[in-house]
């Protein structure tokens, strides 16, 4: 069963092999018991070298608040004063001895009648990260984005806080989101009296954050933690292969990451009350309670530029093997960077592992002490959907984690071209996500993401690069009149406008997504036909929008379809692969396409391309084989016919071919061990095998967790989805674990 929490509103591998790092201590969960402040997302520093914190203030003793001119205080005005700060983060009463720079007005605990300008470097620890002051009274900073060794007067590079104006305690504008790395930096503050405040401030990019919420009475699993690192990075691999697959390239969410800005951060809280107190036997009532739970520990449920998964560990198992307090539901609004919370029961943690997918053997009256202390029983445990066996169970858990992280995103369920282990991740082809891990050992399962949620993910801010949205206004969306049925399909037209540019919209039906256009331009109307409803029964369609900014519309209309006449086929079709090399077969079927009234006089035509010309004639054989010549992004469709000569034309299907690197053998890699706070020494060594084709010049590093890696200098880090040279890769890499982080640390490499 599949459900979504509503709101008002095969990955191509190149011979993929795992490295592990192993630590020497195994995983300490550090409980907390409110939500800790961000990891700070940027960090100050004197000098490009960075050998000392902090930013050099030059403090006159006058104030400046009229100094309208953008030019370097300490050549301009007499310096009374200079120091190191820290940070800039003061309010009135922690600026320190007035006397210790000059200033004298005022008194140590208020001081009055003064500018500061503080001058360094800034480094960018997150991409996407913006800046801002907060200050009373006015402020202005320059950041050198160019690197060029000048501050532009304005532009990106220059940031103003009412500069020349007495305030209150005020926010000011914001940067440009920053990529990652250091760039020169200049603050100038002016305070003439009253309270004096100034702070620099970081605001991170949209992203996922993730806490495993442990009651009064309960403790955090071992390996919970670690398997949810693991299985975060998966997730945002494998979206961006299914983004690419679509055609809008490797765009994936970010997520909120420890220090070393690469390893998912992972908030273990303690939640007030015993497990009894965030378990219902319905489902949104348990979705209540733990978020409930969750903001009483500081979390925002939510709130805007998040979205939360909180795993929660309050379920309890029965003797006959059954549970109480399970849950996977999620919900957002989808709209701009409006959040979304996903809440699963830690149950899922005790399967999250490579080890549970490749475990073939039967669960029935298998104990497994993570989920409970009872034998576990066909039927009862788990339904029978999920399968008989812990790799088919760890799947379905591994499916339905994410499928509930979309719905955060704002998806809505997509049935079409759908089946069990092998459809629609917000469908039922959520329990296939072993064949994407091991598409080796399971080649029938595969999950994949439809056309309607890429085109929605294509425009949400969370699957963006970080930038400043200035259109923050939904688009106007008007449904034209009532529905009617037209050839066998519900007709329904709509007109949107906005000043942004119109993306995409989508139709759902009852929730459920059955339809989706790409659009363009900033006022049309348009028209949805749908064989997807049921004759006589009341109707909920609805149709969304979405904009180039990420803000979404949506207008709904319930209708009843009549009961006679012709009823359009319904198509649905699948490709034996979706990820090919140019030249290898590809099987398409439209076997599973129905018509209510003569289902056998179906005729098939196969868009191949998805240039909107069919490239095949009509026929009654529902399958089709044909290989591709070139890399490159295919969107196939099918057109179905039915008796009445009523066509549809059904959801694409995505199929990415890529080029050929067969040739490549295995690369052969070193391991490596190390205590938990210190760098590896040694192994990590990246050897190419002979090849009989393409010769390896390349690898591509993946799914790092539980750490940062490097290169063989020990410095440069290598992020997630890097391609690395053969020389790089043979000299040795470098790993760095994160403290706490688990007992193994490990990254893929796949050779190209």
């Amino acid at each position: 069963m599949l459900e979504k929490r509503t709101r008002t509103r095969r990955r191509f591998s190149l011979s993929p092999q795992l490295i592990e790092v192993l630590e020497a201590r195994q995983l300490l969960s550090t409980l907390q018991t409110q939500l800790p402040p961000d990891i700070n997302s940027f960090r100050l520093t004197t000098d490009l070298n960075q050998t000392t914190p902090g930013l050099t203030g030059s403090y006159v003793n006058s104030n400046l608040r009229n100094r309208s001119v953008q030019d370097d205080w300490r050549v301009s005005q007499a310096i009374s004063g200079t120091r190191v700060d820290a940070a800039v983060d003061f309010d009135t009463l922690n600026w320190g001895v007035r006397s210790s720079v000059g200033i004298t007005g005022g008194s140590d605990l208020n001081w009055e009648n003064f500018s500061v300008q503080w001058d360094g470097f800034v480094d960018v620890l997150v991409t996407g990260t913006t800046l801002r002051t907060t200050s009373d009274d006015s402020s202005r900073f320059w950041i050198d984005l160019n690197r060029d060794g000048t501050f532009d007067s304005s532009g990106a590079e220059f940031v103003d806080n009412h500069w020349g104006t007495p305030q209150a305690t005020t926010d000011g504008n914001l940067s440009v989101p920053l990529n990652a790395g250091i760039y020169r930096i200049r603050l100038q503050y002016e305070e003439a009296g009253g309270d004096n405040v100034m702070r620099l401030k970081s605001t991170p990019p949209n992203r996922l954050r993730i806490a495993y919420l442990i009651p009064s009475n309960r403790e955090p699993q071992p390996e919970g933690v670690q398997n949810l690192q693991a299985n975060v990075v998966n997730y945002q691999n494998w979206l961006a292969d299914q983004m690419d697959r679509q055609g809008f390239g490797r765009t994936t969410f970010a997520y909120e990451t420890e220090a070393d800005g690469v390893t998912p951060r992972i908030h273990v809280l303690r939640l007030p009350e015993p497990d009894s107190a965030y378990r219902m036997e319905d489902q949104n009532d348990t979705y209540d309670l733990v978020v409930a739970g969750a903001r009483a520990v500081g979390i925002r449920p939510f709130a805007d530029g998040e979205i939360w998964l909180l795993v929660h560990e309050a379920w309890v198992q029965h003797p006959d093997g059954s549970k109480t307090g399970g849950i996977a539901l999620g919900g957002g609004f989808g709209n701009g960077g409006s959040g979304g919370v996903a809440v699963v029961d830690a149950a899922t943690l005790s399967v999250l592992d490579a080890d549970g997918l490749r475990d073939n053997r039967s669960y029935d009256g298998l104990i497994i002490p993570e989920y409970g202390p009872y034998p576990l029983k066909q039927g009862i445990s788990f339904p029978s959907f999920e399968g008989t066996t812990v790799s088919s169970v760890s799947s379905s858990y591994m499916g339905a984690v994410l499928h509930e992280l979309l719905h955060a995103f704002g998806l809505p369920h997509n049935f079409l071209n759908d089946d069990n282990f092998h459809g629609s991740v917000m469908g039922n082809g959520l329990r296939g996500w072993r064949g994407y891990v091991f598409p080796g050992l399971y080649p029938d399962d595969t999950v994949s993401l439809s056309r309607s949620s890429a085109m929605a993910l294509n425009a949400s801010r969370f699957f963006q690069p970080p930038r400043t949205y200035l259109d923050n206004t939904a688009p106007i969306l008007t449904l034209n009149g009532t529905p009617n049925v037209v050839n066998g399909q519900v007709r329904i037209s709509f007109r949107t406008s906005d000043n942004d540019a119109i993306l995409a919209a989508v139709l759902l039906n009852g929730g459920e997504a059955i339809g989706q256009m790409a659009l363009s331009g900033t006022t049309m109307t348009a028209t949805f036909d749908t064989p997807y409803y049921e004759p006589g029964v009341n109707t909920t369609f609805t149709v969304q929008v979405f904009d180039a900014s990420g803000n979404q519309s949506e207008a709904s209309i319930q209708y009843t379809p009549p009961t006679a006449g012709n009823h359009a086929p319904k198509p649905f079709i699948r490709a034996s692969q979706e990820l090919v090399i140019p030249g290898q077969l590809v099987t398409l079927s439209a076997a599973d396409s129905t018509d209510d009234a003569n289902p056998g006089a179906l005729t098939v035509e196969w868009d191949i391309d998805g240039d909107g010309t069919f490239d095949t004639p009509p026929t009654t054989t529902r399958t089709f084989s044909t290989q591709f010549a070139t890399p490159g992004v295919r969107l196939v469709k099918a057109r179905i016919r039915d008796a009445a000569g009523v066509a549809v034309i059904s959801e694409p299907v995505p199929i990415r071919v890529v080029a050929d690197f067969s040739g490549a053998d295995t690369p052969s890699v070193t391991n490596s061990s190390t205590n938990e706070d210190l760098q590896t020494s040694d192994g990590l060594v990246i050897s190419r095998n002979a090849a009989d084709g393409v010769e390896v010049t390349h690898f591509k590093i993946t799914s790092i967790t539980g750490g940062t890696l490097f290169q063989n200098n020990g410095t440069t880090a290598i992020a997630n989805g890097d391609f690395i040279t053969f020389a790089q890769a043979n000299a040795g890499l470098k790993f760095t674990p994160t403290l706490n982080s688990g007992a193994t640390g490990h990254f893929t490499v796949q050779a190209s």
